[in-house]
């Protein structure tokens, strides 16, 4: 169907199974439920509302039950100004299901769920105009890129994957995160994300959390929880690498011709070259970045470092020597000039960015 004027009412079920692909392009979807699953063959089912500019800031999904997507080499692809599921929201058994909305609304009562099961499952839910092509007039707003679930979330499963990109997520029931590698991936857009969860916040067995901040802005992610706040053996929450983007932040500096320097934040970063510790570096404009915030308690997102190339020696010049006896040169872009890298003893190290190296 591709006609971005019409609207579809399906009172019903509407099913796609057994190998099927569905490509509906409208300016609206109203169903009972949506059930994709799988058989024999590849299954999809993609469902575009945002064709129409007139319609961006209003175009719908709208599921009076459940949509579940299940099963290996399913899929689910949704574009929509605004989708609202009645019932619950399941992507299980190794599909995927893909939301991309403004606004999220999942259930009416504690029992209608958000639910990512079974190895390998995974959900996108991204919020992000400049992901998808809804015009600019759908612009974020306060209300907007939201995510409002009347129940629980879960995420069950080896490999099982999450990940949300999203100024607001409001749970109103309890949160489990559980199986090797089950994973939540929580990014903040331009204002930065807020979570709230109406009961406990579990996660198990190897499971695992990452929190991304804005790269340009530094907002990052604040969670409450109503219930407890419970995390088990071998559980992971990680920030690492989710600050600030490349040389921005207010611990930031830019590059040297010699390599970039670390960013600081509850202290000075390190220097570049071969005496950069501790903030200082015998290349003057690679210095460390400067140190805020708080070191034991730390609110503000970390700044991005600057840029830096760099060559192991040994390793590569062994790679090199190997490639010219057999007849192959080993080369990097011709824009990098040649140099000449000290040995240093047994371990020979070229610690200049930016140049190409030759072993003598």
């Amino acid at each position: 169907m591709t006609s971005a004027n019409s609207f579809v009412n399906v009172p019903g079920t509407f099913s796609v199974s057994n190998g099927s692909t569905v490509a509906m392009y409208v300016g609206a979807l109203r169903a009972g439920s949506v059930s994709v699953s799988g058989g024999s063959g590849a299954t999809s089912l993609l469902v575009d509302a945002s064709k129409r500019a007139a319609m961006a800031n209003s175009s719908v999904c709208t599921v009076a039950g459940d949509l579940v997507v299940r099963n290996s080499s399913v899929s689910t692809t949704i574009y929509a100004g605004k989708v609202a599921v009645g019932g619950s929201v399941r992507a299980e058994t190794s599909a995927t299901l893909r939301v991309y909305t403004a606004r999220l609304d999942v259930g009416s009562s504690v029992s209608d769920s958000l639910s990512v099961i079974g190895t390998s499952s995974g959900m996108l839910i991204d919020g992000r105009v400049s992901s998808w092509y809804l015009p600019a007039a759908a612009s974020a707003s306060s209300t907007d890129l939201a995510a409002n679930i009347s129940g629980g979330l879960t995420i069950q499963g080896t490999s099982a994957t999450l990940t949300m990109y999203l100024a607001s997520l409001d749970v109103g029931g309890s949160a489990l995160i559980e199986s090797t590698s089950a994973t939540a991936n929580m990014y903040a857009p331009m204002q930065g994300t807020r979570a709230s969860f109406g009961g406990n916040f579990a996660m198990q067995s190897g499971s695992r959390m990452y929190l991304y901040s804005d790269p340009s802005s530094g907002v990052g992610f604040v969670m409450s929880v109503a219930g407890n706040f419970l995390l088990g053996t071998g559980t992971t929450i990680s920030g690492v690498g989710g600050g600030f983007g490349n040389s921005s932040g207010p611990g930031s500096l830019s590059a040297s011709r010699y390599g970039g320097a670390g960013a600081g934040h509850g202290g000075e970063g390190g220097g570049s070259y071969d005496t950069g510790v501790g903030g200082r570096s015998a290349d003057a404009p690679a210095v460390g970045g400067l140190a805020y915030g708080s070191f034991t308690e730390p609110t503000r997102s970390g700044s991005g470092g600057s840029n830096a190339f760099s060559l192991n020696c040994p390793t590569q010049f062994a790679a090199e020597r190997q490639r010219r006896q057999r007849g192959v040169a080993f080369e990097l872009p011709d824009s990098i000039r040649w140099r000449r890298c000290r040995r240093l003893g047994a371990a020979a190290r070229c610690r200049r960015f930016g140049e190409r190296v030759r072993h003598d």
